[in-house]
């Protein structure tokens, strides 16, 4: 075996190196926690830039869903318009068809009351023509 004073001095040289290590691990462990930490606040400010951009993606769609949904209720706003103005339309046409009918209806009577005078009057000037004949044909 060395000498005691060998054997302290080598215990003190080794102690020694067990302080450097542990001083190292010490620093190594301080380091890694820098890092962690680091880690972590970078992973919370990318979680919450990713909910920002989640609400601005989530806003978006809820803004061009009701852009859509104007868009569809303005076409069907459009279309009932268009078919209330066909409706109206058509009721005028009927309307005008009808009275193009009564106009031609009352034409027709008008003519034929006309006529109907016309040989009511030829009737009676040729009884009464008829009238003077006998009357003559007597004297």
């Amino acid at each position: 075996p060395p000498p005691p004073e060998l054997a302290g001095g080598a215990e003190g040289a080794l102690a020694a190196e067990a302080r450097q290590e542990a001083a190292i691990e010490a620093e190594l462990a301080r380091e890694a926690k820098a890092l962690a930490e680091a880690a972590e606040r970078t992973a919370a400010t990318k979680a919450k830039r990713a909910e920002e951009l989640a609400e601005k993606v989530a806003d978006a769609a809820v803004e061009k869903a009701d852009i859509e949904a104007k868009r569809v209720e303005e076409a069907k706003k459009l279309t009932e318009d268009r078919a209330q103005k066909a409706a109206t339309k058509a009721k005028k046409d009927e309307d005008a068809q009808a009275l193009a009918e009564a106009a031609e209806r009352t034409a027709a009577t008008k003519a034929a009351n006309k006529v109907a005078r016309e040989a009511k009057k030829f009737a009676e000037a040729t009884v009464e023509k008829a009238a003077m004949e006998a009357k003559r044909v007597e004297e």
